[in-house]
Protein backbone atom coordinates (compact mmCIF):
# COMPACT_ATOMS: atom_id res chain seq x y z
CA UNK A 1 0.00 0.00 0.00
CA UNK A 2 0.63 3.46 0.02
CA UNK A 3 2.79 5.40 2.33
CA UNK A 4 0.92 7.44 4.70
CA UNK A 5 2.29 10.01 7.26
CA UNK A 6 2.42 8.68 10.79
CA UNK A 7 -1.11 10.88 11.87
CA UNK A 8 -2.88 9.82 9.20
CA UNK A 9 -2.66 6.12 10.08
CA UNK A 10 -5.76 4.49 11.16
CA UNK A 11 -4.88 2.12 14.06
CA UNK A 12 -7.34 0.05 13.79
CA UNK A 13 -5.64 -1.41 10.69
CA UNK A 14 -3.10 -2.83 12.39
CA UNK A 15 -5.07 -5.69 13.27
CA UNK A 16 -4.80 -6.16 9.37
CA UNK A 17 -1.31 -5.73 9.25
CA UNK A 18 1.54 -8.23 8.64
CA UNK A 19 4.22 -6.04 8.39
CA UNK A 20 4.88 -2.46 9.15
CA UNK A 21 7.59 -0.24 8.13
CA UNK A 22 7.97 2.71 10.21
CA UNK A 23 10.22 6.25 9.07
CA UNK A 24 10.78 9.08 12.00
CA UNK A 25 12.92 10.99 12.93
CA UNK A 26 13.67 13.14 16.71
CA UNK A 27 12.86 16.56 17.30
CA UNK A 28 14.78 17.52 20.39
CA UNK A 29 13.96 13.79 21.44
CA UNK A 30 9.93 14.19 20.61
CA UNK A 31 8.62 12.81 17.75
CA UNK A 32 8.02 15.60 14.42
CA UNK A 33 4.78 17.02 14.59
CA UNK A 34 3.23 14.54 11.93
CA UNK A 35 3.98 11.75 14.27
CA UNK A 36 2.86 12.55 17.74
CA UNK A 37 -0.57 10.97 17.47
CA UNK A 38 0.98 7.85 16.09
CA UNK A 39 3.55 7.50 19.10
CA UNK A 40 0.23 8.29 21.61
CA UNK A 41 -1.82 5.47 20.12
CA UNK A 42 1.33 3.44 20.43
CA UNK A 43 2.09 3.85 23.58
CA UNK A 44 -1.41 3.35 25.13
CA UNK A 45 -1.46 0.00 22.79
CA UNK A 46 1.60 -1.29 24.05
CA UNK A 47 0.88 0.00 27.43
CA UNK A 48 -3.23 -1.56 27.81
CA UNK A 49 -2.91 -4.20 25.66
CA UNK A 50 0.82 -5.69 25.92
CA UNK A 51 1.09 -8.45 22.81
CA UNK A 52 -1.68 -7.29 20.73
CA UNK A 53 0.75 -6.75 17.87
CA UNK A 54 1.68 -10.77 18.29
CA UNK A 55 0.78 -11.32 14.63
CA UNK A 56 3.17 -8.19 13.40
CA UNK A 57 6.92 -7.86 12.24
CA UNK A 58 7.91 -4.18 12.12
CA UNK A 59 11.03 -2.33 10.92
CA UNK A 60 11.94 1.22 11.51
CA UNK A 61 13.89 3.68 9.84
CA UNK A 62 15.67 6.47 11.68
CA UNK A 63 16.50 9.42 10.39
CA UNK A 64 18.53 11.73 12.12
CA UNK A 65 21.56 14.23 12.64
CA UNK A 66 24.31 13.07 14.77
CA UNK A 67 25.50 16.51 16.34
CA UNK A 68 22.42 16.31 17.97
CA UNK A 69 24.20 13.58 20.57
CA UNK A 70 21.69 13.82 23.65
CA UNK A 71 18.56 13.05 21.47
CA UNK A 72 19.88 11.56 18.46
CA UNK A 73 17.82 8.34 16.92
CA UNK A 74 15.62 8.47 20.27
CA UNK A 75 12.04 9.02 18.56
CA UNK A 76 13.25 5.42 16.42
CA UNK A 77 14.66 3.57 18.89
CA UNK A 78 11.37 4.45 21.25
CA UNK A 79 8.75 3.72 18.67
CA UNK A 80 10.94 0.09 17.76
CA UNK A 81 10.64 -0.21 21.78
CA UNK A 82 6.90 0.07 22.13
CA UNK A 83 6.15 -2.08 18.78
CA UNK A 84 8.23 -4.91 20.44
CA UNK A 85 6.35 -4.10 23.87
CA UNK A 86 3.33 -4.78 22.04
CA UNK A 87 4.31 -8.05 20.54
CA UNK A 88 5.97 -7.00 17.11
CA UNK A 89 9.13 -8.42 16.21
Amino acid sequence: SDPIEGDQFDFEALGDTDYLIVSTSSCLGFPPSNFIDFSHQLKLAAATNPGCLDHMRHTVWGNGDERWRATYMSMPRYVDRLLEEGGST
